[in-house]
Parts: C-alpha cells; sequence; structure tokens
C-alpha cells in the first residue's frame, strides 16, 4: 500500500483492492468528462454470495472522497435515486483504503 495524496491515488488502490478480490469493478476515467449520468459514483461493482443455501447478489456503488471531501449535489441526488426502490443499489461514500477492507468484511469478501 502507497500513501493516498489524492482522490485519484484513493480511486486507484480500491481499484486494486477490489481486483485483487476477484472483483472488477466498473470505473469512468477521471481524466476526461465521463458520458455516465451526472452524478454516478466513481466505483461499480456487484458481489453474488452462498449464505445458508440461499444465493443474493447485491450491486454496490462506491463514492471515492479524499480527507473530507464532500459530496457535490449531483451526487447526492444520485445516491438517493440508486437506492430507493425499484432500483437496489448500495451506494456508500468511501474515505480510505481501511474504510473499503471493513465494507468487503462485512460483506464477507
Amino acid at each position: 500500500r502507497f500513501e493516498v495524496k489524492s482522490e485519484r491515488d484513493l480511486q486507484k488502490q480500491i481499484v486494486a483492492l477490489l481486483r485483487l478480490k476477484g472483483i472488477e469493478p466498473i470505473v469512468s476515467r477521471m481524466d476526461k468528462g465521463t458520458s455516465n449520468n451526472l452524478g454516478t459514483p466513481d466505483i461499480l461493482f456487484a458481489v453474488q454470495a452462498t449464505c445458508e443455501g440461499s444465493e443474493w447478489r447485491e450491486p454496490i456503488a462506491w463514492e471515492c472522497k479524499f480527507a473530507k471531501g464532500a459530496l457535490s449535489i449531483e451526487q447526492q441526488r444520485m445516491a438517493v435515486r440508486m437506492s430507493t426502490p425499484p432500483n437496489g443499489w448500495t451506494v456508500k461514500t468511501i474515505t480510505s483504503v481501511d474504510e473499503a477492507i471493513q465494507e468487503l468484511k462485512e460483506l464477507e469478501l
């Protein structure tokens, strides 16, 4: 692990962590304007697991914020839309690699 100096570094480390766990994230480029919907979180992925014989899938969206960065109004609105039925995304703001590790542990990954 190297020192996180920017939001871009944080995002790169989290993407590397997910890939180490075998999770293939969808990541928007940070160096150009995106064609995604305004406010779409930085990292999108889904996980699948079996618990007590039943299979579940969970779509997850993580917005990476360095230090005490705040969500923009567009990001806040998108998070509400993505997590409100009939949509079923789990949307989180991640501020450190340790926080990402903890979230993955809670998913038993």
